[in-house]
């Protein structure tokens, strides 16, 4: 294509020669004594360089970069999703395009049916039980995270932690017990600190982290 617009340039660059049309080869080559000829020549050049440049080395990184925007999915890490809010959350995000990790306590059959509900939105999910009153277990659970992203994701990392897992405590306080204040510290905020400095070396670099209160916090 280059070498297709050097020759119409140069057919247009250079008059055509007058007299006989049986002219020699001779004297067709004293076009190239032509400043006009060259410098088409040289456009032609420049524009051959420059287009092998971009092939040979622009096109592999531009679709190397392109591809892996188009194949990055984030993924969620969703503490108490199989319900409530959390449940809420796991749908929104894998509605816009997000794969999902949350957790339950005991509600495995509610679990399951969220897990199904986020596949059938074209995403993966994974549902890990988890008790965040045991704190002591977030050391096993952290392994078994890192299990399943390599195993589903082939991935050492996730993006987003979500600390939702929480619960109600309907008692003014006045009656207010030591077992139920112990129960409400424990849960919103002792477990998703222990949590969260357990999970940092798994978040993504640029990973986010969010942080859900009670509703108790209102009052």
């Amino acid at each position: 294509c280059i070498f297709a617009l050097t020759f119409v340039a140069v057919l247009l660059v250079v008059p055509k020669q007058p007299g006989d049309p049986n002219a020699t080869v001779r004297r067709e080559l004293t076009i190239f004594r032509r400043p006009q000829v060259w410098f088409a020549l040289a456009i032609g050049a420049i524009g051959f360089g420059g287009f092998f440049a971009a092939f040979t080395y622009v096109a592999p990184i531009v679709t190397n970069v392109t591809g892996l925007s188009q194949a990055f999915v984030p993924i969620a890490l969703i503490t108490g999703g199989s319900r409530g809010l959390g449940r809420s959350m796991a749908l929104h995000l894998a509605q816009h395009g997000t794969d999902v990790i949350f957790t339950y306590r005991a509600a495995a059959t509610e679990a399951a049916e969220v897990r199904k509900q986020i596949e059938a939105l074209g995403r993966k999910a994974v549902a890990l039980p988890l008790d965040v009153m045991d704190s002591a277990s977030f050391e096993a659970f952290a392994t078994q995270l890192a299990s399943e992203l390599a195993r589903t994701w082939q991935r050492k990392t996730f993006d987003y932690l979500v600390n939702n897992a929480g619960t109600g405590l309907h008692a003014s306080i006045s009656e207010t017990t030591v077992a139920q204040l112990d129960e409400v510290y424990q849960i919103h905020f002792k477990a998703p600190f222990l949590l969260t400095q357990r999970l940092l070396p798994l978040i993504a670099d640029g990973g986010r982290i969010l942080n859900v209160s009670s509703g108790l916090a209102r009052f």
